[in-house]
């Protein structure tokens, strides 16, 4: 087995990031000068901040690049319609709440069994961009999401975007990620067939 390739030579050494969520994961990839992702999933209201502050006091270090870089990861789900999308958001919200402990660990509902958990507050709870408010999961149409994602990305700076959508519905990801690589002009890569030695 000596001459099977079982990953991709990596040729560069890679950066790495921090993933956070609050100030202190902000000053600790400036000052060290790695890239920073915000979990805007966690706290969707501190990441223009959040970003900005990064920005303004990053180092350049050996650890990581010598330019600030940032990305947003947020949750999306994409639908034909707002509500169908809307509908999507339900699982993580269980997930989030921790309505879902007593079915054990790793147990994701589905959309119909997290209508049942989930109180009103927390199904009707917004998830498209209102005023001031951003909302910890986002979901729409691919026009709505076009307007809420150009929205969040111009207000961050974002050069990245990391998607998160908890779900049981592999069909409703595998849109939701088509729909949103749409909005931001991704072409998926060809791949040349691996060769494996015989």
């Amino acid at each position: 087995f000596r001459d099977i390739k079982l990953m991709p030579t990596i040729k560069a050494r890679p950066e790495p990031w921090i993933l956070g969520s609050s100030g202190n994961g902000v000053r600790i990839a400036a000052a060290l000068g790695l890239g920073y992702s915000f979990a805007s999933f966690i706290n969707p209201n501190g990441a223009a901040a959040a970003l900005q502050h990064y920005r303004k006091h990053f180092k350049p270090t050996r650890y990581g690049s010598q330019t600030p870089q940032v990305m947003l990861s947020i949750c999306v789900f994409a639908a034909e319609t707002d509500a169908e999308a809307h509908r999507m958001t339900w699982p993580t919200r269980v997930m989030f709440a921790g309505l879902h402990r007593s079915r054990g660990p790793g147990f994701i509902p589905t959309i119909e069994e997290a209508e049942r958990i989930l109180p009103p507050q927390l199904r009707d709870a917004p998830s498209q961009i209102k005023r001031d408010n951003r909302p910890q999961q986002l979901a729409g149409s691919t026009k709505t999401l076009r307007g809420q994602l150009t929205q969040l990305i111009e207000e961050t700076g974002a050069t990245e975007v990391m998607l998160q959508s908890i779900s049981s519905d592999i069909e409703g990801r595998r849109h939701t990620n088509e729909v949103i690589a749409e909005i931001l002009g991704i072409r998926p890569e060809t791949r040349q067939p691996s060769t494996m030695a015989s």
